[in-house]
């Protein structure tokens, strides 16, 4: 009777906390994409290119895959 408690299928689980938890998902991620800009134009004041190249191609690699889930 312990097992079937503690492995509750989503079907059972409250709405409120699948919102919770994808709103936690979806902060996380604006967080990370501010702080990539952030760190972008920090690189770019101290003339970092070599640097900010490959920051670049991070972001491209970063956000195309979180483009394609949403869509």
């Amino acid at each position: 009777m312990a097992e079937a408690a503690q492995s509750r299928s989503l079907e059972y689980t409250p709405t409120w906390i699948v919102a919770v938890i994808c709103s936690i998902i979806v902060l996380i991620s604006l967080i990370a994409e501010r702080g990539l800009h952030h760190l972008g134009k920090f690189l770019k004041r101290r003339r970092q290119d070599a640097l900010y190249e490959a920051l670049q191609k991070l972001q491209e690699d970063y956000t195309c895959p979180m483009m394609l889930d949403f869509v």
